[in-house]
This record gives structure tokens, C-alpha cells and sequence, in this order.
């Protein structure tokens, strides 16, 4: 994968460039929309993260926040649902 690639030669140039500022165990913050569009889209991230990181070691960091953030959104997509309205695609 074309993406995968272009990862791992950026890590490989901070890990030659700066070792003391991109190291193992990595810290990755998540934020709401991705986190949404994530789970919209059915991604396995942690699958997903290990292959691009080469499977170092790697921790996933939420803000409250952010924890608020998808609160609301699924309490905007449980009304939608109840209330029985279908978006349109275009």
C-alpha cells in the first residue's frame, strides 16, 4: 500500500532526523471526527496503526473533550434515528 509506504519513510526520517523526539512508545491523539469516521466506517485502528508503525509500540490518547464531542453525536444520530428521518445522499 502506496500510503503505508510514504509512513514508514517518514518515520524512518524522524527516527534518523530527530530519535529524541519520535521514539517508541508512541503517543496518538485522537480526535472526534476521525474517531467517527472511523467507526462509520468500520476501520480496525489498532490493526490499522500497528502495520504503519511496523508494530512498535503505540498507546491512543482521547480528550475529554473529544469524549464529549462523540457523546453529542450520538445523541444527534439516536434522535435522527427515532424520529424515523432518512438523510439523502447525493
Amino acid at each position: 500500500n502506496l500510503r503505508i509506504k510514504s509512513s514508514r519513510r517518514t518515520l524512518q526520517f524522524y527516527r534518523l532526523n530527530a530519535p529524541h523526539i519520535v521514539k517508541s512508545p508512541y503517543k496518538i491523539l485522537l480526535d472526534g471526527t476521525f474517531l467517527a469516521a472511523s467507526i462509520r466506517n468500520k476501520v480496525p485502528l489498532h490493526d490499522r496503526f500497528s502495520k504503519t508503525l511496523q508494530h512498535a509500540e503505540f498507546t491512543f490518547y482521547v480528550t475529554r473533550s473529544t469524549l464529549v464531542e462523540l457523546g453529542n453525536l450520538a445523541e444527534e444520530a439516536e434522535k435522527v434515528n427515532k424520529s424515523g428521518v432518512r438523510g439523502k445522499r447525493t
